[in-house]
């Protein structure tokens, strides 16, 4: 429990620092008021307007009135789409959460049976071929993979749409795109994983006992590496968020990371201050959750 409140405590400061930051930084993006105000709009005008948006105020006035609006779920009005800013960044997560759920379940399913039989058969051609696509899949950009996989199944074979949110067509390249990184890692990390589990001393007795072999792979040795599975999981999620802002742009899905490119142009500071402290918030649960997950799984671990 102690150890719980001290990561909530160290999650609440990492919030608070992030919106400092953001804060800052959404300041320095440029004047807001060159979008709402027409160019002849006189110095008056400017003031009025100045004076609706709680610019008129020191950045310290501004920031506390900020941090207590969004502590109740207030991040101020839109200046782009006239509308609250928690609404619009809701209304764009789902899009958000639709694909990276697809593309965590699909680097999972590939990633960790091949980062399993790659263990197993260690210096065979599934072997080589595995490690081969993990040193490739994490070393190529994430917007590089976006285009090769438009050009080859859009362009050239025309099988799928290269844009847009509608059917299962149109998440199949977002989801390839945004959880290749993750495969390749996952898949690395999940074979040296059960690299080092199948030469620990009780798979040795598993098998002089005569245990069969697929039990003690996917049952004995999978199981105690689930722990670093798992906790590189969560990492994917958090990883995935920043792949976002690449996928969704490149494909023009109308997620989180779309939104808040688009906010940034329009210097919608609002939106970007919505998006990146509640996505901050998450990430933070997420990792705790990890944590949590992981001393759950291997009792080896001691919390505090």
């Amino acid at each position: 429990m102690d150890y719980v409140l001290q990561r909530l405590l160290h999650g609440v400061l990492t919030l608070l620092a992030v919106t400092i930051v953001v804060f800052l930084l959404s300041r320095l993006s440029g004047d807001p008021l060159s979008l709402i105000l027409d160019p002849a709009a006189t110095a008056a005008d400017r003031a009025v307007e100045l004076a609706r948006l709680g610019l008129d105020r020191s950045y310290i006035d501004q920031y506390l009135i900020f941090l207590g609006n969004a502590l109740g779920g207030d991040f101020g009005e839109s200046i782009f789409y006239k509308a609250p800013a928690f609404s619009v960044f809701m209304q764009h997560l789902p899009a958000t959460l639709e694909l990276g759920v697809v593309a965590i379940a699909v680097s999972a399913a590939i990633a960790i049976p091949a980062g399993v039989v790659s263990a197993v058969r260690k210096g065979g051609i599934l072997d080589t071929a595995a490690k081969a696509f993990a040193l490739t899949g994490q070393s190529a950009p994430i917007f590089w993979i976006a285009l090769m996989l438009v050009l080859v199944f859009s362009v050239v074979l025309g099988w799928l749409p290269t844009s847009g949110r509608g059917g299962l067509s149109h998440l199949v390249l977002p989801a390839l795109t945004l959880g290749w990184y993750s495969n390749a890692f996952l898949m690395r990390v999940t074979r040296s994983s059960m690299l080092d589990v199948l030469d620990a001393d009780y798979i040795r007795l598993a098998r002089l006992e005569g245990l069969p072999e697929r039990r003690i792979v996917w049952v004995h040795a999978l199981k105690n590496a689930a722990g670093t599975i798992v906790t590189t999981l969560g990492l994917m999620t958090i990883s995935l968020v920043t792949g976002a802002v690449v996928t969704e742009t490149v494909f023009a899905w109308p997620g989180v990371g779309r939104l808040i490119v688009e906010s940034i142009f329009h210097r919608d500071f609002p939106v970007v201050q919505a998006a990146v402290t509640v996505i901050a918030a998450i990430v933070i649960l997420i990792n705790l959750a990890v944590d949590l997950i992981f001393a759950w799984i291997d009792p080896r671990v001691r919390l505090g």
